[in-house]
């Protein structure tokens, strides 16, 4: 039988784009020899990086709250463009749950791999099935996308 991967992140587009959590930054450094790092956690001030050549990009999210579109714009823009630009890129909050799915969903949409919230959510946890995006973050993705398939409750 053969084991499976013991890494606590994934690959969310062609080994270009990864997610995960805190823990994961030094993996995504060393192993994935990602450049640019985006940490979304409003919680981490401004925690740097020792490795020489890595880009450390801070853009505040903060769980369970609504009206952070100009955030999730902006986090998932960096991502693209700095991907779009050859460079690996790896994004992640504390755990790699709400923050970064909500992320990983405007990234997808950005891309044209997804066409709706729900699909693109559906994608993303067949990859990390620890996802589990918060409806407020999803309302604020479609609403960056103008998209009305992220009801709330």
């Amino acid at each position: 039988m053969a084991e499976k991967s013991k890494k606590s992140y994934q690959a969310l587009v062609d080994n270009k784009i990864f997610i995960g959590g805190e823990q994961d930054v030094q993996s995504f450094i060393e192993e994935e020899k990602c450049e640019v790092i985006v940490d979304l956690r409003a919680e981490s001030p401004d925690a740097q990086l020792d490795k020489e050549g890595v880009v450390r990009i801070h853009i505040p999210l903060v769980d369970k709250e609504e009206g952070q579109e100009k955030f999730l714009k902006q986090a998932v823009e960096t991502i693209v463009k700095e991907a779009e630009a050859g460079k690996k890129v790896a994004f992640h909050c504390a755990a790699g749950r709400s923050r970064a799915g909500s992320v990983a969903i405007g990234t997808l949409l950005a891309l044209g791999l997804s066409d709706s919230v729900d699909d693109a959510e559906a994608r993303i946890q067949a990859i990390r099935p620890e996802v589990v995006v918060h409806e407020k973050l999803k309302k604020s993705v479609a609403e960056i996308f103008q998209l009305d398939d992220a009801k709330t409750e």
